[in-house]
């Protein structure tokens, strides 16, 4: 979900295909539960008017409102149909059916009727219709390109919609000959394939200013982006590719470049491959570095920023699952292209060739699905990581994993072990850190987590017979991540927060488990586990620090609540607030509107105090260690001891944080202390 646009009275954001609009199915994320938990997390109340919906596999721009009255502003824009929205499709050519052109524009009219037991619209005549209890469906289209996808005729659509039916767009299409590429209810596609079917503009009146709203999105499915094959290079690469060619060699981007712009996304990091050996590039460039030249890999330096540029290779036998024995050059862009891991990443693009992808790869971007280069048990024993990367780039695209691939995975998961915990730790970051972190499940069914991540399938194996949770203990972390910020330490935090439940569980007579001292025994085991993995220590203490209290229920007063932020220390305050409000939407509807309030109020009191400035730790109190020396009290732990009691006291009575008070506070117990 992306945030477009937002005031008081809507909110315009972007739809992923898979993710329906409203649903009842229990742990199942839908847009309006989406928004509601976005609107608790910004401290307002959480409701979200929906006015109109976009079918589950469809993705799109959407407005919803914020009020009852925008709701009921946006509904009658709706039904009196001044919202205007149009689609991109992408139609395959039934047998039979007319050739479409490009330019060509037309308009449907049909007469659609509605099985609910079968959740199909079908067409019949207007003859039928009066009888049938039909509704009148409208849409005029343009065609944008007509192009040969796999051995068939593809026409893309742009749409405008004039009504609102079931399904009006799959079935009107079908109905003309086209039906939707990846349609597998009003069209031939088989497995799961994602349907082309965008609804990339929406325009309205706002329901308070009356002001024309119009917004446009560019489609995420690689087939609904018109420009695909004219791909843009930043110039610095343009130039770097042309400036290898015009010296007699080839030269491409390759691999996760090709595949984000395919994507739609701006890649964060352009590759070059070349025939050129690392010596002739050298020759061509002004400013190189040698970064891995004994693998044929030279930094060409443009407007001070690196680009990588590697000698095609062919990787010789990998003696330990993580490095070839030997790299061999070779003049072959396929056998360099042959080597890498995945078909989403073996892909390769210039002006003067276009796009190569010998392995399907544009293909399985088009039906979301992670496959390995050639035969799955061979890419991963020549680098067992590639096993973990398989499922971090499920998560971050929101793909399936190829079955064979998924096989050599279960077959092959004990020689993770011999990857180095940092490589594991950077797959692991980066999987918890995506747009699905609950994909990490899919680490523990294919058997990784046994050898890297052990805790967590004790945590997927210890079910929660307790009235505040509705998941097991694994499960709760994973929806967990899904309801906080995609940062590092939030989402590790969130992940190892109930690590020790395994370990503390208890059973009362009433058969409610319970789970005490988890928060100390978690904090503790995530060190752990945080060390095994080789993280830094900033992030090992604030990740700790938060498995350690996100747990606590201070009462609400200012006195207990100074002490509380003194324990936890303000900086940590924010990060912890976000940790227990993922925690109570991860549980079970059991008081989470209580849990909630407390929250809030938990957060509004501390704030509070922090307004009125009032001394939450010994940086805020009005004496310090060189005061107390010029009292003559003798430099050493004697020091330390009073200002902790002066803090005591400054904690219980704010008012008595004042530099003449404290010192006579200090005058006094030292002269008892002698005493």
């Amino acid at each position: 979900m992306e945030i477009i646009y937002e005031d008081d009275a809507i909110i315009v954001c972007y739809k992923p295909a898979g993710v329906p609009t409203q649903t009842k199915r229990l742990g199942q994320q839908d847009m309006e539960s989406l928004l509601k938990n976005y609107r608790v997390r910004n401290h307002e109340q959480p409701y979200i008017g929906v006015v109109h919906r976009l079918d589950q596999p469809v993705e799109g721009v959407m407005v919803f409102a914020k009020t009852p009255q925008a709701a009921a502003d946006l509904s009658a824009q709706v039904q009196k149909r001044t919202i205007g929205k149009c689609y991109l499709a992408l139609g395959i050519r039934d047998e039979g059916a007319r050739m479409l052109t490009k330019g060509q524009s037309g308009s449907l009219t049909d007469f659609l009727v509605f099985s609910q037991k079968e959740n199909l619209s079908r067409i019949i005549t207007e003859q039928q219709a009066k009888s049938a209890g039909a509704k009148k469906a409208m849409l005029d289209y343009q065609i944008m390109d007509v192009r040969s996808l796999d051995g068939q005729t593809a026409a893309l659509f742009d749409i405008t919609l004039h009504t609102g039916r079931h399904h009006q767009i799959r079935a009107q299409l079908s109905h003309l000959g086209y039906p939707l590429y990846g349609d597998q209810k009003y069209g031939n596609a088989a497995g799961k394939t994602a349907l082309a079917l965008c609804s990339y503009r929406i325009a309205f009146s706002h329901p308070v200013t009356g002001k024309e709203m119009d917004f446009v999105i560019e489609p995420q499915h690689p087939l609904l982006q018109r420009n695909r094959m004219n791909m843009q290079l930043p110039a610095d690469v343009e130039n770097i590719i042309q400036t290898l060619e015009n010296a007699g060699f080839e030269g491409y981007a390759v691999g996760g470049c090709v595949r984000d712009t395919l994507l739609g996304r701006v890649p964060k990091d352009w590759d070059i491959t070349t025939s050129a050996k690392p010596q002739e590039v050298k020759a061509l460039f002004s400013h190189t570095i040698d970064t891995g030249i004994q693998h044929g890999t030279v930094t060409v330096m443009q407007n001070h920023v690196g680009y990588e540029v590697t000698t095609y290779r062919i990787d010789g036998e990998y003696e330990d699952a993580r490095h070839p024995k030997e790299v061999t050059f070779t003049s072959s862009l396929a056998e360099d292209l042959r080597r890498r891991d995945f078909t989403i990443n073996a892909m390769a693009y210039s002006h003067s060739t276009g796009l190569v992808d010998l392995f399907d790869g544009e293909k399985d971007l088009r039906e979301h699905r992670i496959r390995c280069v050639g035969n799955a048990t061979e890419r991963f024993s020549e680098d067992a990581l590639r096993m973990l990367r398989a499922i971090r780039f499920s998560a971050q695209l929101g793909f399936e994993i190829e079955q064979e691939t998924c096989d050599a995975i279960r077959e092959l998961a004990g020689s993770i072990r011999k990857i180095s915990a940092e490589r594991i730790a950077t797959e692991l970051i980066k999987t918890v850190t995506s747009a699905h972190p609950d994909y990490l499940e899919k680490a523990y069914k294919l058997g990784l987590t046994a050898y890297v991540l052990p805790e967590f399938d004790a945590m997927m194996q210890c079910p929660q017979m307790n009235r505040n949770h509705c998941f097991d203990v694994g499960t709760h972390s994973l929806v967990g991540m899904q309801q906080i910020q995609p940062e590092k330490d939030l989402r590790l935090a969130m992940l190892f927060h109930d690590v020790a439940k395994p370990l503390c569980k208890s059973t009362d007579e009433t058969g409610q488990e319970h789970y005490y001292g988890h928060p100390e025994m978690g904090a503790e085991m995530t060190k752990k586990i945080l060390r095994r993995l080789k993280l830094d220590n900033d992030t090992i203490a604030h990740t700790t620090a938060l498995v350690r209290y996100h747990d606590e229920r201070p009462e609400l007063t200012d006195r207990t609540l100074r002490h509380f932020l003194n324990q936890i220390g303000v900086e940590l305050l924010p990060d912890l607030i976000a940790i227990k409000r993922a925690d109570i939407l991860a549980q079970s509807e059991y008081l989470r509107k209580e849990k909630l309030e407390y929250l809030s109020q938990l957060e509004s009191l501390c704030a509070g105090i922090l307004a009125r400035n009032e001394c939450v730790s010994l940086a805020g109190l009005a004496v310090n260690g060189k005061d107390l020396l010029a009292l003559g009290i003798p430099q050493g732990k004697q020091i330390g001891a009073i200002l902790k009691y002066l803090l005591m006291i400054v904690l219980d009575h704010p008012a008595e944080n004042t530099k003449e008070h404290l010192m006579e506070m200090a005058e006094r117990y030292e002269k008892n202390l002698e005493e």
